[in-house]
């Protein structure tokens, strides 16, 4: 996650500047070919993260007994799901940068760098983050929500289990 951090902050300079008119068209042009490029791969992998970390949490608070939360805690899981995550993220967003390799237009527009497949990969991949952005939105509401309900679950039961205590231990 430090890096996604990272990598996401080293982008909102450029395009900062880009959009306050500083640089002319060579910076547009970088903001389109790369630094937009880092900055959606950034925030669609923190995205993912966070849904992982989610379910980490999930399998640790609510099934807590199955042996799918020991695995996920292994340091060898982590680092092969960050390492897919960056994989799957880098093959989708990557070609973006790679497609984009038109020369300047006189009207100035990121769409209009990109080569006809430039075009329709940046559609895909669009489409495939959008979906990514949902599926982890979707899961992180279902882990919450069932992280919240097993402890109002527990501290009811607590409650519960401790009033009794006190009944049974004020009987003469």
């Amino acid at each position: 996650m430090v890096v996604v951090d990272i990598l996401m902050l080293f982008t909102f300079p450029w395009r900062v500047l880009s959009d306050l008119g500083y640089g002319g068209l060579q910076l547009k042009l970088i903001v389109c070919r790369y630094t937009a490029v880092l900055f959606y791969l950034s925030m669609y992998t923190g995205i993912t993260f966070m849904s992982l970390i989610s379910l980490e949490r999930y399998f640790k608070i609510v099934c807590s007994t199955s042996g799918v939360s020991s695995f996920l805690q292994r340091v060898s899981v982590a680092k092969v799901l960050a390492l897919l995550t960056w994989g799957v993220k880098m093959f989708f967003m990557l070609p973006n940068a790679i497609l984009t390799n038109q020369p300047m237009p006189e009207v100035f527009s990121c769409m209009t760098l990109k080569s006809d497949l430039g075009r329709r990969w940046h559609e895909v991949s669009v489409h495939f983050n959008v979906g990514i952005f949902w599926a982890a939105f979707l899961l992180m509401v279902f882990c919450y929500t069932s992280i919240a309900c097993h402890v109002y679950h527990s501290c009811k039961r607590v409650q519960r289990d401790s009033s009794e205590a006190r009944r049974w231990s004020n009987q003469p």
